[in-house]
């Protein structure tokens, strides 16, 4: 058995609370959110930590948007979820990003898949509208911004939200457009290598706070279409958060193994000082059942974090973990 040296476990410590609890990245001096090429590199970072151990893109699980506000619906749940496993999980049966495959998106979540016969803004009660597409100019400019979107060399984060932004401005249809845009955004992703839920389930990247979503297109509006970048720069904020609370708790944890294993303790021996180093007090109320036989740490934590940063990382921490397992069971199905 190796014991670690108090100096040891002081230094140990010391090196795990230098990682700061994760903070979304704060607006430019303008008051403009980060800019987009930043925001990737960041995204791109958490995949090689969120997707490490995922062969092959996750099934889908969660709310709808609507769901996050407020508003429950377990059919239209059901209808997009088998929807967005095929576009993603599936990926398409190798179909191209076109947009027959737009019209069949929205033909199974609404019976329809049909573009509008009318003209539409988007707002609400007084405050700035966008003005969409005329009707006449929807099939058009719904092609162009498919091919844009399928051409694009552009990193699929980008490619992905200019497209979901795209749609969302043309409005092409009568009801059930927020989901078909989001869910194209999805196939981008996915089609682009990102496996987890919490990067392609682009329905629930505004989970943390879903309002700022209506405020984006608000902001938008005021600003007119010309410069989507502030847009963008919101989409991938919220993606970036998606998975932010996982990442930074994976890695601590990776940083405080490496400490244990310059110390000689690896494997079963590292597993049972994290839990005696991070688990000094039992976990409490309903957290504990989830907790129980984990290494993460989670006293150190829950006095280090505030209440919803916590509430944050147990949820994408949850899916995550059920993400790893479905993956493996699958691939020990599949051998």
């Amino acid at each position: 058995m190796v014991s670690v040296a108090p100096a040891s476990r002081a230094e140990t410590a010391a090196d795990v609370y230098r990682l700061e609890p994760w903070a979304v990245p704060g607006p430019d001096q303008d008051g403009d959110p980060p800019v987009p090429d930043a925001l990737v590199l960041a995204i791109e970072r958490q995949r090689a930590v969120v997707d490490r151990r995922l062969a092959r893109p996750a099934r889908w699980r969660g709310p709808l948007r609507r769901e996050l506000c407020g508003y429950p619906n377990a059919d239209e749940r059901a209808r997009l979820g088998a929807v967005f496993d095929r576009l993603v999980v599936a990926g398409a049966d190798g179909r191209d990003l076109d947009v027959e495959l737009l019209l069949e998106t929205h033909r199974a979540l609404t019976g329809e898949g049909r573009f509008r016969d009318r003209p539409v803004r988007v707002g609400r009660g007084n405050g700035p509208r966008l003005r969409c597409a005329p009707v006449r100019e929807v099939p058009d400019r719904v092609a162009d911004a498919i091919h844009r979107a399928a051409t694009s060399p552009a990193p699929a984060p980008i490619a992905s939200a200019r497209l979901h932004l795209e749609l969302l401005h043309i409005h092409p249809f009568r009801d059930a457009n927020g989901r078909s845009a989001r869910l194209m955004a999805a196939t981008v992703l996915a089609r682009g290598g990102y496996r987890s839920t919490l990067f392609t389930a682009v329905e629930q990247h505004f989970r943390a706070d879903p309002p700022a979503y209506h405020r984006a297109f608000v902001a938008l509006a005021e600003r007119g279409p010309d410069d989507p970048t502030p847009w963008i720069g919101s989409a991938l904020r919220a993606m970036w958060a998606s998975s932010a609370a996982v990442v930074w708790l994976r890695t601590r944890e990776a940083h405080l193994r490496a400490v244990l294993a310059g110390v000689g303790a690896t494997g079963a021996e590292a597993d049972r000082l994290l839990v005696e180093f991070d688990l000094g007090c039992a976990p409490a109320g309903g957290e504990a059942g989830f907790l129980t036989g984990h290494a993460e740490p989670w006293a150190a934590i829950r006095a280090h974090l505030p209440r919803r940063a916590r509430s944050e990382l147990m949820v994408q921490l949850r899916r995550l973990r059920e993400e790893e397992a479905d993956d493996a069971a699958s691939l020990t199905h599949a051998t």
